[in-house]
């Protein structure tokens, strides 16, 4: 069965999950998760220095990127393995099968050895790096001043698009032969994943940041300072536009709804056709928001330290902790466990559980 359910397969499950109790489990750490409540911490892993962490998960194995230069493999609490990189990293790791790419604000890209933390491959790219890379049919790309794609095995350069402006967004990818990337400069371009050559570009409102997914038939979502976009995937024509002042977020895209961070401290469902609620934490955002359709979860943490689940439904808290610090990157989300990063140095694993 898919990790992923529909909107409407997380509502019927709301009146069913009740039922199995822990009778249901059978291992250990399977009646610990039922005993636990959502939002405790199961363990916290803790750097030497005031570092912040950008956390990704894979197969149970935390690896966190750090503003320090060093990505940190982190299994139950415990550190496997730690890679020095040669410049500050301020995105998470990007996790595919063997092999963690991540990039550094020095212009590298680095694809690291997932069991043993070896380097496998650099290499140079024409600015720093500060989104994550994405991966599919075995080509890695990345925004970095211009748009790179890469071989995944080798790191042998494929294609450069440069385009007219400045790309550092995150690059989205879609079930589509396209590469979506957007610009500090307010361009979204739709560029073939294959030879690099643009299909389209069209103008947004202000600096783009893209979401990490795209769906067809729904379109390219993004976001400029002022608002939150929706263009065709085919033709860059723009759908939609709602304004919402999302300064330094990108927007995600979960089971039909737009979901994006804005105003300050506030969540909001974009083109509900519910009505828009805001979800409003006590201090400013801080963090990247992420989101679960199987948890039927929104997270966000605030500068406060507090970071929060939220009914993707109707905006209400479902729990929330205390980190102590401050969680700049978006939360990775795994099985029955969401790992958070902070500035501190730390990553939490917080329980979590269906809806």
């Amino acid at each position: 069965m898919s990790e992923f359910y529909s909107r409407r397969r997380y509502l019927g499950v709301l009146g069913t999950v009740g039922t199995a109790g822990v009778s249901g489990c059978t291992t250990l750490e399977g009646i610990q998760r039922e005993l636990a409540s959502q939002g405790d911490e199961k363990w916290v892993f803790t750097t030497e220095g005031e570092e912040t962490l950008f956390p990704a998960v894979a197969d149970g194995t935390v690896y966190a990127g750090s503003t320090a230069g060093t990505i940190y493999a982190v299994e139950s609490g415990s550190q496997r393995w730690a890679f020095e990189t040669d410049g500050a990293i301020q995105s998470p790791p990007k996790v595919v099968e063997t092999t963690v790419f991540v990039g550094d604000t020095e212009g590298t890209l680095y694809a690291v050895d997932a069991t043993t933390g070896e380097e496998r491959w650099t290499a140079p790219v024409a600015g720093p790096i500060t989104s994550s890379p994405v991966a599919i049919g075995g080509t890695i790309y990345t925004g970095a001043n211009k748009l790179h794609a890469l071989d995944a095995a080798d790191g042998t350069e494929q294609w450069v698009f440069s385009g007219d402006t400045s790309i550092r967004s995150a690059v989205a990818l879609g079930e589509t032969d396209t590469v979506y990337a957007g610009s500090a400069e307010g361009q979204v371009y739709g560029v073939t994943a294959v030879d690099g050559k643009e299909k389209w570009a069209n103008e947004a409102d202000g600096a783009v940041s893209l979401a990490p997914t795209v769906r067809p038939g729904e379109g390219v979502v993004g976001a400029t300072d002022s608002a939150v976009f929706a263009m065709d995937w085919k033709t860059g024509e723009r759908n939609w536009r709602q304004a919402v002042n999302v300064a330094d977020q990108h927007p995600i895209y979960i089971d039909g709804y737009v979901y994006a961070a804005g105003n300050g401290n506030s969540v909001y469902n974009v083109g509900s056709d519910e009505g828009e609620w805001p979800y409003k934490m006590d201090a400013a955002i801080s963090s990247q928001i992420a989101g679960m359709v199987l948890y039927g979860a929104i997270y966000v943490g605030g500068e406060d330290g507090r970071f929060a689940s939220v009914n993707f439904i109707d905006g209400t808290e479902r729990w929330s902790f205390d980190t102590a610090g401050v969680v700049r990157s978006a939360p990775a989300i795994g099985t029955g466990t969401v790992y958070v990063g902070t500035d501190t140095g730390r990553v939490h694993a917080l329980v979590e559980k269906d809806a």
